[in-house]
């Protein structure tokens, strides 16, 4: 009896001891150069197409069959030149590739288009004043464009989607769904388009960046090996939703006639990945996410023309998927 009692007592306790603690934070070391390659590929089809005149709805010969698909791909090399617990105070960046493929299909025709950020091969330095950060060329690109500096973002670490706290296995915690359009930016605006967006492009943005709603939650879900390196594993899923709204008035060619637009956009997302966390590096080593993505967009005008007075509204939804990739090769 007495026997069994000392091989039980050992079990006990180590049934009794606590998952590992683990502290998961943003701490790469000053000089650290990481190679960070972004995938995005979004495809959509055309799900719905209404058109109303004055209350009526118009019936169509046929339904409009329609596609949308775009792919960005960039590749950066990031020096950490100097760091908080928070962010990279300095940051030096080297846009290596920066390019998008764009192709889609409708009743205004198609279209397949491959663009190239004019900041590919340029190097642009980030420097943080404890407010936001402000953006310069590098010594070798010093006479670049100043305008395409405008609206870029350091932001390529995921540190928002990390615990304040020290977590075990199976630990969940939320993230705002507004950090959305932050994370997912791709390093901000790389100036593919020279025209402004147009209002409908622009509302969209606005509804899935700034305007969404809704909860990324974080799981930790343990350790894993990768390429040697001891990872943690976050488990993430967003349910998330957004509107934007404008109203303007619009002239009619020559004529003189103007009309009241009203344009929205509501956008839903319902997407789910991981991110994997270089511990003892101090930063992200990738992170995947994908699910589907939902868009529906109206434009109504409402005018007068000799009197008499109308009102149209377009109502189109598309229905899709979306998937981000991000990898990190250490220097």
């Amino acid at each position: 009896m007495l026997q069994r009692s000392l091989i039980l007592v050992p079990l006990a306790l180590a049934l009794a001891v606590p998952t590992p603690v683990r502290e998961i934070a943003f701490a790469p070391e000053e000089g650290l150069v990481l190679t960070k390659t972004c995938d995005f590929v979004l495809s959509m089809e055309l799900s719905e197409f209404a058109l109303t005149f004055n209350g009526e709805e118009m019936e169509l010969e046929e339904t409009p069959e329609g596609t949308n698909g775009t792919e960005g791909h960039l590749v950066v090399v990031d020096t950490y030149d100097a760091v908080d617990s928070e962010r990279a105070t300095k940051l030096t960046r080297r846009f290596e590739e920066a390019t998008r493929h764009t192709e889609s299909t409708g009743p205004a025709g198609d279209n397949d288009e491959d663009k190239e950020s004019p900041l590919q091969g340029m190097t642009v330095v980030f420097t943080y004043d404890g407010d936001e950060y402000a953006v310069a060329y590098g010594p070798d690109d010093e006479d670049g464009d100043e305008d395409l500096l405008e609206d870029l973002e350091a932001e390529i670490d995921f540190v928002a989607l990390l615990p304040d706290r020290e977590v075990e296995d199976g630990d969940s915690w939320t993230v705002d769904a507004s950090e959305f359009g932050d994370l997912f930016a791709f390093g901000g605006d790389l100036h593919f388009d020279e025209e402004e967006d147009e209002t409908m492009q622009r509302l969209i943005n606005e509804a899935l960046d700034d305007n969404l709603t809704g909860e990324f939650t974080c799981t930790f879900a343990g350790m894993r090996d990768l390429d040697g390196r001891s990872v943690a594993v976050i488990e993430l899923a967003i349910e998330a939703e957004g509107d934007a709204d404008d109203e303007s008035t619009q002239d009619v060619g020559d004529s003189g006639f103007e009309v009241e637009v009203t344009s929205s956009a509501h956008g839903e997302i319902d997407l789910t990945g991981e991110l994997l966390w270089d511990v003892e590096g101090g930063h992200f080593a990738a992170l995947t996410l994908s699910g589907d993505l939902a868009l529906a967009t109206t434009e109504a005008g409402t005018g007068d023309f000799d009197g008499q007075s109308f009102e149209q509204e377009v109502s189109i939804s598309f229905e899709g998927t979306v998937e981000f990739t991000f990898t990190v090769e250490r220097d």
